[in-house]
């Protein structure tokens, strides 16, 4: 599936895959998206329209609770921790951007990788560092959301598209 167009013709499973964000803007009329979709629907009158589904990896390690302040205290405890503050300082400053948090992140895990979570399960957190503790890539509670949201006339079906 192309990321540019949020759509995909599935000619052996006879289905017309959509992203989610491709499904909102094609429930509101008029849109490039709703006459995109209308048109795939009058060429492929069989085809079922589903929503493509991303897989996400049971196994995959979060660090839930990672913040800045428990990445710097695990850093003070290592040999040469004040050296590495301040590289850990000049590396925060550095990254400006909207992810700012996952490129630290990134970067702490690259570095110290014996960091455990429990090894920090105690630590006190600083209340300014809540907003930073999100993952970028599993926010909390994207677990107990819907697969697919429908606004639209067609009710998609939702499969995993592989």
């Amino acid at each position: 599936m192309k990321k540019n167009t949020g759509y995909s013709v599935q000619q052996v499973e006879k289905e017309i895959v959509i992203t989610k964000e491709f499904g909102k803007r094609a429930s509101i009329h008029n849109t490039p998206e709703y006459k995109t979709l209308l048109k795939l629907r009058q060429d492929n009158p069989d085809f079922s329209v589903v929503y493509k589904t991303v897989q996400i990896k049971k196994s995959k390690e979060t660090h839930k609770g990672l913040t800045y302040g428990r990445m710097e205290e695990h850093i003070r405890k290592q040999p040469d921790g004040e050296n590495n503050i301040i590289e850990f300082e000049k590396v925060k400053a550095h990254y400006s951007s909207n992810c700012r948090y996952a490129k630290v992140k990134k970067w702490f895990l690259s570095n110290f990788k014996d960091y455990n979570d429990d090894y920090v399960s105690d630590a006190v957190d600083n209340p300014e560092d809540t907003e930073n503790s999100v993952d970028s890539e599993n926010p909390a509670g994207a677990e107990n959301l819907p697969a697919a949201e429908t606004k639209m006339d067609i009710a998609p079906v939702v499969r995993d598209a592989a």
